[in-house]
């Protein structure tokens, strides 16, 4: 029963440290309806993107980061401002030009993008890794996953999923094509 106890108020209190003060409510994909009292409690402890509505990631970016490479059928790897693309074998037909771009902002945005490609579709899906050390790994969500994001209007289209590694403080998760993409819950 002692045991039983101590878990419970230690998950209380993980609950609490996880959640507090990295996210905000990203209107653009609010719920329409009021929130109810259930609701509000929720993104007070952080769990408001379990509840429904889904909260973008609030985790300030500071300078741009981007990088552009070439990617053949042998595969390879993009990286810029603590953003990993690993492109298997054969996830490309032919040499083709890639970008990755770290949006500055509030937010963790990120957009791919294929040379003379709007979206570009993979033979084989490609893995993104996103460092989130920087959000401060106590004050990160339950629930953070991946969501494909167009680009201009912020409008959140998919959600990728995603696996959250807290030791390593990294979501990564995979996708078929490129655009744009930001971590919610």
């Amino acid at each position: 029963m002692r045991v039983r106890l101590l878990r419970s108020a230690t998950a209380a209190l993980l609950m609490g440290l996880l959640g507090t003060a990295c996210a905000e409510r990203d209107l653009a994909t609010a719920p329409a309806q009021p929130a109810t009292p259930a609701a509000r409690s929720a993104d007070l402890l952080g769990l408001g993107g379990l509840l429904g509505g889904v909260t973008r990631l609030l985790c300030p970016t500071g300078d741009e980061a981007q990088a552009t490479t070439v990617i053949g059928p042998d595969g390879g790897t993009l990286a810029a401002g603590g953003v990993r693309v690993q492109f298997p074998a054969g996830a490309v037909a032919d040499s083709q030009a890639f970008s990755l771009r770290v949006v500055p902002g509030s937010y963790v945005d990120v957009e791919l993008d294929a040379a003379g490609y709007e979206h570009y579709t993979f033979a084989t899906p490609v893995d993104v890794t996103v460092d989130l050390r920087r959000c401060g790994l106590l004050r990160l969500p339950l629930g953070l996953r991946a969501y494909y994001m167009d680009s201009e209007t912020k409008e959140l289209l998919q959600d990728m999923g995603g696996q959250v590694d807290l030791l390593g403080g990294t979501l990564r998760f995979s996708t078929p094509h490129f655009s744009g993409y930001t971590v919610a819950w």
